[in-house]
């Protein structure tokens, strides 16, 4: 499934997702303790699953 980021984040750890509101992510794995798994921009990484 594919969602649009609310907000921007800005990773604290080297596999969390940079993000920009408004970007459409896919979503690979769903929320583990306010966490989602996702696809943007060729990386995969780890990203709020409130800022969805």
């Amino acid at each position: 499934r594919y969602a649009r980021v609310l907000y921007p984040y800005h990773p604290q750890e080297g596999n969390e997702l940079y993000l920009e509101a408004d970007d459409v992510i896919e979503v690979l794995e769903g929320e583990d303790g306010g966490w989602c798994l996702g696809y943007l921009s060729g990386r995969i990484g780890l990203f709020p699953s409130n800022y969805v």
